[in-house]
């Protein structure tokens, strides 16, 4: 009698890669590189990332999101557009806050005023050369995560590690583990 071979059954002396690690190594592989593009690719392509560190965004920006700005020139600006701007002109503290009122003189913006969604009172108002540009996206908490160097370490050595994984997984046969 003659029985025939199931599918189902694997075929003897071959490895085999259970589907739960190789599901778990791709879905953190993926999520590794979905991080390293939100947290690099803005850079690439010449765009600022900051890290919004007070409350007067909220309820649009919240502590710790991470927003990528863009060069834009001022007489592209709106009202109700997020900008980032120095309050004096040289220093180092940038504020991330909501045009409303935009001063032209002769078609050019020579004036801005701004304020944060959360705060009663108006900014001093800025020039343009107080710009650092407009808001383009924002992502929650990204910011917090980004200024851990702890946290980026684990991330990069995780991602180093999923990737040797994924090599010696699917590149490297004589290292699989085989059952006899």
């Amino acid at each position: 009698m003659v029985v025939p071979e199931s599918p189902a059954l694997p075929v003897p002396g071959t490895p085999r890669r259970p589907l739960g690690a190789v599901a778990l190594t791709a879905l953190l592989t993926v999520l590794v590189l979905l991080g390293g593009l939100v947290a690099f690719a803005p850079r690439l392509f010449g765009a600022t990332q900051l890290v919004v560190d007070g409350h007067s965004m909220e309820p649009a920006l919240s502590r710790g999101d991470l927003v990528v700005v863009e060069d834009v020139d001022p007489d592209e600006l709106r009202v109700g557009d997020i900008i980032a701007f120095r309050p004096r002109r040289f220093g180092d503290d940038i504020r991330t806050h909501r045009i409303i009122e935009i001063t032209r003189e002769d078609g050019a913006v020579v004036r801005i005023r701004t304020r944060g969604d959360g705060l009663a009172e108006a900014d001093d108002p800025i020039t343009p050369a107080h710009l650092v540009g407009r808001v383009s996206y924002s992502v929650p908490l990204v910011g917090s995560l980004l200024q851990s160097p702890l946290l980026i370490a684990t991330i990069t050595l995780l991602g180093v590690g999923l990737l040797g994984v994924t090599i010696t997984a699917f590149f490297v046969p004589s290292l699989r583990l085989r059952r006899h």
